[in-house]
């Protein structure tokens, strides 16, 4: 096996292992897709899924970018995209449907999840070349 495909491997690994755990968990919680629980809790069913409706009316043409009138005279958006929205992973809204927002947030969880894996494991593998043990704690950092 060359070193390219050895490094693609344990790049693969540090997205997919911590991914694929909190996947379990998932199914084990029976969270949506899996059943009817969902990860939207407390703030995130109050706030952060009707952000992420409106983040996805803005990327299909629905919504204003600059301006909301959906609380009383309206609102300026420039807080709520600097806080909430401009990350770039918010894109896969376009994926789902409007009424799927929870199956979203699911998703944009689990990707985060991968993504943090696999940043550390990248951080690990630059400053201390680990493999296996890169592999733990990116996967412990992640989860």
């Amino acid at each position: 096996m060359t070193e390219r495909r050895k490094k693609r491997l344990w790049l693969l690994a540090a997205f997919c292992v911590p991914a694929g755990l909190y996947l379990i968990v998932m199914i084990a919680a029976r969270v949506t897709p899996f059943g009817g629980g969902s990860l939207l809790l407390w703030d995130a069913s109050e706030q952060y899924a009707p952000f992420l409706a409106f983040w996805r009316g803005v990327l299909t043409g629905q919504n204003d970018l600059l301006y909301s009138l959906s609380r009383g005279a309206g609102y300026s958006t420039a807080g709520l995209i600097g806080y909430y929205l401009a990350d770039p992973l918010n894109l896969l809204l376009l994926l789902f449907p409007a009424d799927k927002i929870p199956l979203a947030f699911s998703a944009l969880i689990l990707v985060h999840i991968g993504l943090c894996g696999l940043t550390f494991f990248i951080f690990l593998r630059k400053v201390y070349d680990c493999g296996w043990a890169g592999l733990l704690f990116s996967t412990s950092y992640a989860l």
